[in-house]
């Protein structure tokens, strides 16, 4: 009697040659991740983001609480967009975080309010605010 064929070409041990293989294709270091220049560091960067004059390329009316709320300034949209619960804005947490950052990029450097200003205006229709 011929002894039984194995059914494929794999190694014996199969998890240990997995195992190898995952050790040899993980990175040494854990990598380092580098902050933009434009990337807000400090908490005096989010005090001046807060108070900004810098104006949006729009101005957005919003009805809240049966009150129209107009925000036509980088500081009046920061300000909107943090002082209120992280809860309500949980559902949406990419575009706030995407929209937060680019406010205090922007007061900083008035050329990105254009960015800035898509940024609030994609949040603001994805939340049916608008």
């Amino acid at each position: 009697m011929a002894p039984p064929r194995r059914p494929s070409a794999l190694p014996r041990n199969r998890h240990r040659h997995n195992a190898e293989l995952r050790n040899a294709l993980r990175p040494a270091r854990p990598r380092l991740t580098v902050r933009a220049p434009n990337q807000v560091t400090s908490p005096k960067a989010t005090a001046r983001a807060a108070s900004s004059e810098t104006p949006l390329r729009t101005t957005f009316r919003i009805r809240l609480n049966g009150a129209t709320v107009a925000i036509a300034t980088v500081g009046q949209a920061y300000r909107f967009l943090t002082e209120y619960s992280s809860i309500e804005w949980m559902e949406f947490r990419s575009l706030h975080g995407e929209a937060t950052a680019l406010l205090e990029r922007a007061a900083d450097n008035a050329m990105l309010t254009v960015q800035a200003t898509d940024a609030v205006r994609a949040l603001f229709v994805s939340t049916k605010l608008l």
